[in-house]
This record gives C-alpha cells, structure tokens and sequence, in this order.
C-alpha cells in the first residue's frame, strides 16, 4: 500500500510535521510505501476564473500528480490559523477538484463517457 504524506505546514519541525511523520511512521512499520511532499517547497497556485473559463495556475503540482494517483491512502497535515486552513494546504485541496471538475464538464459536453 502506498501512503502520500503532504504537510502543510511551513516550520520544517513544527507541530503539523510531527504529526504527519507519526502517521507515516506507522505506515513504515506496517510494511507500506511512503511518500512525503512538504507544500513549503512546492509552488501551488490559485485557481483562476475568467468569463466562466477556469484558468489552471502554472505551478508544481504536476510534480506530485504522479504519487497522488497512485496512492492507496494520504495524510493531510495543515495548520490552522484564525480558523481557517493555511492558503498553502487550501491551494492544494482545491487544485484536484477543480481539474476534476473541468475534465468532467468537457466531457459531458463531448457526450463521451470518463475514461477510468
């Protein structure tokens, strides 16, 4: 089993690392895969709306696509400040929906079934 470790958080051994790392500590010790992303060293951007077009932003999540579609489980660590998630850990959830969406639309447009 492959498990995706992404932490949110921008101290490099702060509260929201500790955390995810015991989680994929776990993970190690039960045999499974793992894989670590820190959002402090990857650019995500925000999505963008222009006359009802969504604009994907120009950004590193290409880099982590490959392990996220091949994961089994993730282990999202994010820090919370004023009661909200940080802006890092909130580009990352969107970013999937959003091409998920998109491809969708297209799609059902098109009248062609998604291909799995």
């Amino acid at each position: 089993m492959k498990v995706v470790g992404v932490i949110g958080g921008p101290k490099h051994e702060g509260n929201t690392y500790k955390l995810v790392r015991a989680v994929l500590d776990g993970a190690l010790d039960a045999g499974h895969t793992v894989v670590t992303w820190r959002l402090r060293d990857v650019f995500i951007g925000q999505i963008g709306y222009f006359e009802e077009k969504v604009l994907l932003p120009l950004d590193d999540f290409d880099k982590m696509q490959p392990d996220l579609e091949s994961m089994d489980a993730l282990v999202l660590g994010a820090p919370i400040w004023y009661g909200q998630v940080d802006t890092r850990t909130f580009n990352f959830t969107t970013e999937p929906i959003t091409i998920t969406n998109t491809i969708a639309k297209r799609t059902l447009k098109s009248g062609r079934r998604p291909s799995r």
